[in-house]
């Protein structure tokens, strides 16, 4: 009977993501089609995480209608995939980066709280690996690549970074080869870490992680009678007077492997908080899954549970789903020892992939928090509301509480409620507040 059991939810897990992934993904290429890309991006850039803004890429390949007539359509298909595939690689090393296809013969790359020197250095990365291209590298193919590059510090809607990113995309068609051009179209910012190049944060960040100078805030996760199920913990940098958020410095965090040594800091901040009060709350503590599949900071943090496991009984620790996805099997083992010690697991910004749901078979989690874009069209998309109440009904066979992110309006926290989620986080349930 388990086994019949246990293969009927397989189906029902590979017949849900088949279905996520053709409402997601270009059928082509394989990474995200238009309306995923823009949700994405729009998740990105949005209220609550959206401070540090991004940089948009767009690249468009000229002269396919031309393409196929001399070559065939199967020449530009394979052209297209391989593109893809090049994108992908380069990207990498840029973990927090997403890709998407926005038409036949346009590609475009989000990268969030990407600044200018940044956004520079990847638009000539990507450029100089697509130029290489066999294709690109002929006469045929050397006036088909353009790419355009905007930067933007701060919130705003896609829209605008797309229509600078076409009005830069039109101006670079005067060229007769293929060429790049980056452009910075927010003007001043009242913050200048913004304006901070990548050696600048650097030298930041290993000051604050040496003194310990992070600050916690939190924020409020409540289950669907309304009470708080659990504290989500955010860091917060104070640097030269300016309150940082994180989405500004955890990209710098990630390009440079810095995971480790910023997850040990944060975890001793939210223990001698922890150890000041004498409630029993629940705190949710963010983790790298590059911390966890890292030997020295695994072994640190499953000795300091095992010591604590008062401190233990009270954190869920958290890790996103994007990075998960590069990890996974080597992190399951040691989710179930660091669990065995009293803790919980959370895996945040859950379902952007479309073989989310195979975390359901081999990670042990509590808690699956759907990423924010479900909820902000949780009203008006089919595909949402039937990937959410098949997610909750999957979940909960499981005994792992599916929770939603991003919740901004009453009728997103209905909507919800009514497809199944056991509760919700975002600025219309709780606002963060400094712990």
């Amino acid at each position: 009977m388990a086994g019949k059991l246990e293969k009927a939810f397989s189906e029902k897990v590979a017949l849900t993501e088949e279905l996520r992934r053709k409402s997601v993904k270009d059928p082509l290429t394989g990474i995200l089609n238009r309306k995923a890309f823009k949700s994405r991006m729009n998740t990105a850039l949005s209220e609550e995480t959206g401070e540090a803004g991004g940089s948009l890429i767009m690249m468009q390949i000229r002269g396919l209608e031309l393409l196929n007539r001399n070559h065939g359509q199967k020449f530009v298909d394979e052209l297209l995939v391989n593109i893809s595939h090049w994108i992908g690689k380069t990207l990498l090393p840029w973990p927090e980066a997403f890709s998407g296809r926005r038409s036949g013969s346009s590609f475009t790359v989000f990268v969030p709280a990407c600044g200018m020197s940044e956004n520079r250095r990847i638009t000539e990365l990507l450029f100089r690996v697509l130029a290489s291209m066999e294709f690109f590298s002929s006469s045929e193919g050397s006036n088909c690549l353009h790419i355009a590059s905007v930067t933007h510090h701060g919130r705003c809607k896609p829209e605008f970074l797309l229509d600078h990113g076409d009005k830069q995309l039109l101006e670079l068609e005067v060229w007769v080869k293929n060429c790049w051009d980056v452009s910075d179209v927010c003007g001043e910012t009242a913050y200048p870490y913004m304006r901070w190049s990548d050696n600048q944060w650097l030298e930041k960040l290993e000051a604050v992680m040496s003194q310990g100078n992070i600050e916690l805030y939190g924020q409020p996760v409540l289950d669907i009678s309304g009470d708080v199920a659990f504290i989500e913990v955010l860091a917060r940098l104070n640097l030269d007077g300016d309150l940082v958020p994180a989405d500004s410095f955890l990209p710098i965090v990630e390009r440079y492997d810095l995971y480790a040594e910023f997850d040990r800091a944060v975890f001793f901040a939210l223990a001698d908080y922890i150890d000041e009060r004498d409630d029993y709350q629940l705190y949710c503590l963010n983790i790298s899954p590059y911390s966890l599949v890292d030997d020295d900071f695994y072994h640190w943090l499953l000795d300091a549970l095992k010591l604590r496991q008062d401190l233990a009984r009270r954190l869920i620790l958290e890790t996103p789903e994007r990075t998960l996805l590069l990890v996974g099997d080597r992190v399951a083992e040691r989710v179930d020892r660091l669990v065995e010690t009293g803790c919980q697991f959370s895996i945040d910004h859950f379902g952007v992939a479309s073989q989310a749901l195979t975390f359901l078979q081999i990670i042990n989690a509590h808690y699956l928090k759907v990423d924010g874009s479900f909820a902000r069209e949780i009203t008006s998309s089919y595909e949402n509301q039937l990937y959410i109440r098949t997610l909750s009904m999957l979940a909960e066979s499981r005994d792992i509480g599916v929770l939603a992110q991003g919740v901004e309006s009453e009728e997103e926290w209905e909507a919800l409620k009514q497809l199944g989620v056991a509760g919700g986080q975002g600025y219309y349930l709780g606002r963060p507040e400094r712990l």
